[in-house]
């Protein structure tokens, strides 16, 4: 199995921007602005998207109050009074900023403590924030298989090239090995891709496998040890070959996902020749 470890170091990614300095107003929310802002990765497993929210902060209110801020996405299970009890994603969190206008990620809850004594925490929501930001791992992940894969359609080699009236002939191409890819950032992760090879002969018929190069093993007495066919009349058919990719992504602890399939298709033609005509005199 082919194995390739990338790291995807990506704009708009915590790895990419950890802090926003500046004193910003949010899109949605409380009048005032927030600053020293440092972000977190909340997953999406489900659709392969890493979102990049804010965790904690320093909120600015109109007066110049300053206080802590911690944050989670806005939904009722992250929260329990003024307090942060989870940071799970939901869907109301997801749609709210967008439904009201703002940016279309996630919608936050804010809980802020006072940075001196002589105040109690305070709960705010939605908060919108135009810094978010999410990362569509589709997409990456089928661009780094894609290139791993290659964009030649597969080599096929026919034995004999011109095939013989009523004897087998045997196809085969590369026998590709699964590839692997291990993410390490946005998030940690597998990429896989197996191939699955179809064959199309003339009248219909169809073989699986990559198939082998003649060994000495006689195809007519060993049926299925090669991908071959045996044409029963004179002509020039097409071999087709299609080979596909199923393109899979694991993140530890969620089940696979199924990413769109890699195809590759290639022909070749044969000249299907009698017996008699393959015989040298002497």
């Amino acid at each position: 199995m082919a194995l390739t470890s990338v790291t995807l170091l990506l704009v708009g990614s915590p790895a990419a921007a950890a802090e926003v300095a500046a004193c910003e107003p949010f899109e949605v929310g409380p009048p005032g602005c927030i600053e020293q802002v440092t972000w977190q990765q909340i997953v999406d497993a489900e659709n392969l998207v890493v979102h990049r929210l804010p965790r904690l902060g320093i909120f600015v209110d109109p007066v110049g109050q300053r206080w802590r801020a911690a944050f989670t996405p806005y939904c009722a299970q992250n929260v329990s009074g003024p307090t942060i009890v989870d940071v799970q994603l939901c869907t109301g969190a997801l749609v709210t900023c967008r439904n009201r206008g703002a940016d279309d990620l996630a919608a936050m809850w804010m809980v802020t403590r006072p940075l001196f004594v002589g105040e109690l925490p305070q709960l705010d929501g939605p908060i919108c924030f135009g810094a978010s930001s999410k990362i569509e791992l589709g997409p990456i992940i089928e661009d780094l298989i894609e290139t791993q894969i290659g964009a030649d359609p597969p080599p096929i080699t026919l034995q004999p090239a011109d095939a013989i009236v009523n004897l087998p002939m045997i196809a085969f191409t590369d026998a590709r090995e699964p590839i692997t890819i291990e993410l390490t950032d946005p998030i940690i992760g597998t990429a896989t891709a197996t191939p699955e090879f179809v064959w199309s002969f003339a009248e219909g018929a169809a073989a699986h496998g990559p198939g082998l190069p003649y060994d000495g093993t006689s195809p007519s007495a060993n049926p299925g040890y090669y991908v071959a066919h045996t044409y029963g009349g004179l002509g020039t058919p097409t071999v087709g070959l299609t080979v596909t990719w199923r393109v899979t992504f694991t993140i530890p602890g969620y089940p696979p996902v199924q990413l769109t399939d890699v195809v590759r298709e290639s022909s070749a033609t044969t000249t299907i020749r009698s017996a008699g005509s393959e015989l040298i005199g002497g």
